[in-house]
């Protein structure tokens, strides 16, 4: 077979990189040690923040809070398994002990908080009695005192009955925002810099974990149930990237080895072909670098799905040159004719698949953005280096005069033309679409979404997976939702809105409203006045009588005012740190609004955003939560956005180079019927979408129009009759890159991220389900259109006999 004719560009670019091996050689090391300088060792951040777009308000006011320490504090959970009702003096000792040994060895500490003295707590709840609540209570109390020995049971009990009032000064002693010794004691550690400082908090918590290592408590049955706040998730899941990115690289790495180990039979050819794909990748952590600046959890599982990727195009580019040679071409004229026939459906495939990932770029949720531009540059580095580096490679590593072994599967071609009638492929074709459509209508709407976010972390992680104390003490590690005023008659306004909208059920999935105005009223002297009156009427010696009767529990409650000097609380009574957790600060007025529930459940922190963002208006709403609820607000229209534009790109893209309109919707019907039955079998094994996984949609859009793409060219190039030709070739090589792809995604079926395994396993289904729907679908229309026009091969033979 010689190869004639004027040079296209295909062969051309096979001719200058064999001819000039060692110059591309040289630049291409120039440009990798370049981007290696860039982008080794990727930088990770994985602060979901970071992933937000910036111009909404609530990104601006929680990265402003974020740089001033945020409100993600860390939370101690303790719990003595041995406990009664009554509660455990051992773990309040326990608790004072772990505090001052925090407090004393831990570097860039604020604050360490964990109880509040009973008396002042008292104190704090008296002060936040309502006080023309405290009045009528005062006037009441005065006419029981004033019966003195006539006093009525009945009627003291009527007339001491205060509702919640009573109820109140029965808790007032609850007031610590830690509360009081039980089964379980919670220590908040505030740090004097934020969480987010990566760099820092990798430093700092592993002496965390060191000091909480080395002062157990005496007693086995207590113990820390529970480490919460941002700087737990922070440094662990930057361990779980970094390990998983090693890990999964190096076993989806072996894996595209052995296969094409197994394809070729040749160790030659894992040299030729895998180098590239190494070399892409390192330009591929550049361009990121330069681009993004750093791997998050979504980009952390890019090289590995590259390595998978990109070997697809050495597999046809190389394949075809070697099943050129088997058919006597040198080893020149193998390289031009071999890139002259893969060279186009190669980029195409390149383009397609660039233009499903760039479809994420349109997302407003960064995470899918940052791995759209990765995975769109990847490609695309990919392709470029197999273009530009196999030749070379070829030229130096493969003796010219060896001919080496074709792609397994080529050699069981048939050279005798084939005489089908392809009878049966239109009706075949009907069938087949019918059968699809029922089944898509029928086990599409059975998908399900996974919206808690923990169940995304390692496994044990998840909500569900804690236990009864870990989930109460995981609720209590929640940060607040901020809201700033500017004046503190706002802050006490909306404070009284949102409790009474919250006592009425009209705020979803929120909890303690709390402010400065819970520890020093704005009206404290006001409320002092009515209180020291309530003193005085408990002064009265006749107090005995109400003591006695059925209204006692309101009078026992009311016995320490007797004794206590009271006084307006101010900031100096309050012990270090409890000013700053009601929301203290210097020059803004703040609410903090806790969560009550599990708002690890993205649908959870959007119904309680959107609860307080309904009372605060206009005003400024910040915290973890609230971008939490922002991104699933984010990513539910990100979803049909980046998926209608996926399949607008890959169609537009794959009717410019197939031109014509039949060959292209050939191309686009084949790709929706994989889709679908992808769909399908998801649904079959009980596969949740979410945040994570998500971005599988796109990304199988635009890998799996890739067997089709290649397919049709073959297909187009042998013509009526050659169906089994294209089939155990091109049909073959189809098969062995998509068996690189599936084992560099089955490689995320490793990570300990189940986010990142679900990703893994919801494309090595997809795209294994596409490839074998494309694999039947596009040669059976292809058939029926070869059937219905009269160019069936028997067809023809009777035509010639006729």
């Amino acid at each position: 077979m010689i190869f004639r004719g004027s040079l296209g560009p295909y062969a051309w670019l096979a001719r200058f990189s064999r001819t000039n091996k060692w110059w591309v050689l040289a630049i291409t090391l120039v440009v990798t040690v370049a981007a290696g300088v860039v982008g080794l060792p990727p930088a990770v951040n994985n602060d979901i923040l970071a992933m937000m777009p910036d111009d909404d308000p609530v990104i601006e006011a929680s990265k402003a809070l974020n740089e001033e320490g945020g409100v993600g504090l860390l939370t101690i959970g303790l719990v003595d398994e041995g406990a009664t009702e009554e509660g455990s003096e051992k773990l309040g000792e326990y608790a004072e002990k772990l505090a001052g040994v925090l407090e004393k060895e831990l570097p860039d500490i604020d604050f360490v908080f964990h109880k509040i003295d009973n008396d002042l707590a008292y104190r704090l709840g008296l002060f936040q009695l309502d006080p023309d609540d405290v009045r009528t209570l005062t006037s009441r109390l005065r006419g029981a005192v004033a019966l003195g020995p006539a006093l009525n049971p009945l009627v003291a009990q009527r007339l001491l009955d205060m509702g919640e009032t009573t109820e109140r000064l029965a808790q007032a002693q609850d007031a610590s925002l830690i509360g009081k010794d039980g089964r379980t004691r919670r220590i908040v550690v505030r740090t004097t810099r934020p969480a987010q400082d990566k760099k820092w908090v990798e430093g700092w918590y592993p002496k965390l974990e060191k000091i909480l290592e080395d002062n157990p408590a005496d007693d086995e049955a207590i113990h820390i149930a529970w480490l919460g706040g941002p700087h737990r998730h922070i440094v662990e899941d930057t361990r779980t990237i970094g390990r998983d990115l090693g890990w999964t690289t190096f076993v989806a790495a072996g894996l595209v080895l052995l296969i094409i180990a197994l394809a070729f039979r040749d160790l030659r050819a894992i040299v030729i072909v895998f180098s590239p794909i190494l070399i892409a990748n390192v330009w591929t952590l550049g361009i990121l670098a330069l681009v993004v600046g750093h791997l998050n959890t979504f980009t952390s599982a890019g090289v590995p799905i590259l390595i998978g990727l990109g070997i697809d195009f050495a597999i046809h580019l190389y394949g075809r040159y070697r099943e050129l040679r088997d058919a006597g071409a040198d080893q020149a004229e193998a390289l031009e004719r071999g890139w002259t026939l893969t060279g186009p459906p190669s980029v195409t495939a390149g383009l397609t698949s660039a233009g499903g990932f760039l479809a994420l770029v349109a997302a407003a949720f960064q995470g899918f953005a940052q791995i759209g531009i990765m995975l769109a540059f990847g490609i695309l580095a990919c392709l470029v280096a197999m273009l530009v580096l196999l030749p070379a490679l070829i030229a130096i590593i493969e003796p010219k005069e060896r001919k080496g072994k074709p792609l397994i599967g080529a050699n069981l071609v048939s050279s005798t033309p084939s005489s089908a009638s392809y009878q049966l492929a239109p009706p075949g074709l009907m069938v087949a679409v019918l059968v699809t459509g029922v089944m898509a209508a029928v086990s599409l709407p059975r998908l399900q979404f996974d919206y808690d976010m923990s169940s995304m972390r390692a496994e044990g992680s998840g909500y569900e997976e804690l236990s009864e104390v870990e989930r109460e003490l995981a609720e209590g590690s929640f940060a607040p939702m901020v809201v700033s005023y500017d004046t503190k008659q706002a802050l006490r306004g909306a404070q009284e809105r949102f409790e009474r909208k919250r006592d009425v059920g009209d705020l979803p999935f929120v909890g303690e409203v709390l402010s400065v105005e819970n520890l020093i009223p704005s009206d404290g002297n006001r409320r002092l006045e009515e209180l020291l009156e309530l003193v005085k009427v408990m002064r009265e010696p006749n107090v005995r009588y109400v003591h006695s009767s059925p209204a006692r529990p309101i009078i026992e409650a009311l016995m320490p005012l007797r004794e206590m000097k009271l006084s307006v609380p101010t900031k100096e009574d309050l012990p270090k740190g409890l000013y700053a957790l009601a929301g203290g600060h210097e020059s803004d007025h703040r609410l903090l609004v806790f969560p009550d529930g599990n708002v690890w459940d993205m649908r959870n922190a959007l119904k309680m955003l959107h609860g307080v963002r309904g009372v605060a208006g206009e005003d400024r709403v910040a915290g973890p939560v609230a971008v939490q609820g922002l991104a699933y607000e984010y990513t539910q229209r990100d979803f049909i956005v980046v998926g209608t534009l996926a399949l607008v790109l890959v169609s537009l893209l794959a009717l410019i180079d197939l031109k014509k309109p039949l060959f292209w919707l050939g191309a686009v019907g084949t790709l929706i019927a994989g889709m679908a039955w992808a769909g399908v079998v998801l649904s079959w094994i009980g596969l949740r979408l979410s945040i994570v996984n998500v971005i599988g949609i796109p990304i199988l859009l635009g890998i799996g129009v890739d067997v089709v793409i290649h397919l049709l060219h073959r297909l187009q190039e042998e013509g009526p009759g050659g169906v089994r030709r294209a089939w155990m070739t091109t049909g073959v090589a189809a098969l062995v890159s998509t068996s690189t792809t599936v084992a560099s995604f089955g490689a995320l079926l490793l990570a300990s991220s189940r986010g990142i395994q679900s990703l893994g396993l919801l494309v090595v289904v997809g795209l294994t389900t596409i490839t074998l729907i494309g694999a039947m679908f596009l040669p059976l229309a292809w058939a029926a259109g070869w059937r219905i026009t009269g160019q069936a091969p028997a067809q023809k033979m009777d035509e010639k006999q006729d």
